[in-house]
């Protein structure tokens, strides 16, 4: 979870980058990130985390808010296609 944390803020930041260019006029789309663990995809399309470690938590409403507002979509790849 921490990873797809971590990649949703580089995609997040990526996006605001893109935006602030003049000469990008298409829409910015959400960016699809891949995540080999089908635990770590259902904990973060939950909206409760029910864990009892703070910085997890905190990583899950990072992920829960990118993915509420569009910024990310997160989808499932196996192991050895990732």
């Amino acid at each position: 979870m921490i990873a797809l944390a971590n990649a949703s803020e580089e995609a997040s930041w990526l996006q605001s980058l893109l935006s602030e260019i003049p000469t990008w006029k298409r829409p910015i789309s959400a960016i699809l990130i891949h995540c080999d663990s089908i635990a770590t995809i259902a904990k973060v399309q939950n909206r409760y985390y029910n864990g009892k470690r703070r910085q997890i938590r905190r990583k899950h409403s990072t992920i829960r808010e990118f993915l509420t507002t569009g910024a990310v979509i997160v989808d499932y790849a196996r192991s050895n296609n990732n």
